[in-house]
């Protein structure tokens, strides 16, 4: 009876095919079925899909961005996304970050440049 068990199982564990799926999230009840081209549709009659918004030092502290990550940046108020080396504004300029700011948000302290050294 076990052996038979595990093969049933087996059975019906291989029949079953891993297949990606597409999500939908609606607010609409007529919609049932998501775009095949999409991993993810979002659809409403009544609301918007909102960004997660960062300033520019939220933005620089994200560690290993992935190409194609895509934020709002409330500093200048316009959406941008990372294009592999450089967070890049939707219409093609790129964000400009201050180096104070970098090295901050870095945990260090900024380099203040004096003729005299302090002691």
């Amino acid at each position: 009876m076990k052996i038979l068990l595990t093969i049933l199982s087996f059975v019906l564990l291989a029949s079953f095919s891993a297949e990606a799926q597409s999500v939908l999230i609606s607010d609409n009840t007529s919609s049932t079925t998501p775009d095949a081209s999409a991993i993810l549709e979002v659809e409403s009659t009544a609301s918007a899909f909102l960004m997660t918004r960062l300033a520019k030092a939220e933005i620089q502290a994200i560690a290993l961005p992935a190409t194609g990550l895509m934020l709002y940046n409330t500093d200048d108020n316009k959406p941008v996304y990372y294009n592999g080396s450089d967070w890049v504004f939707f219409d093609g300029t790129l964000v400009v970050f201050s180096k104070k700011k970098s090295a901050e948000v870095a945990g260090e302290k900024p380099l203040e440049l004096n003729s005299r050294s302090q002691q």
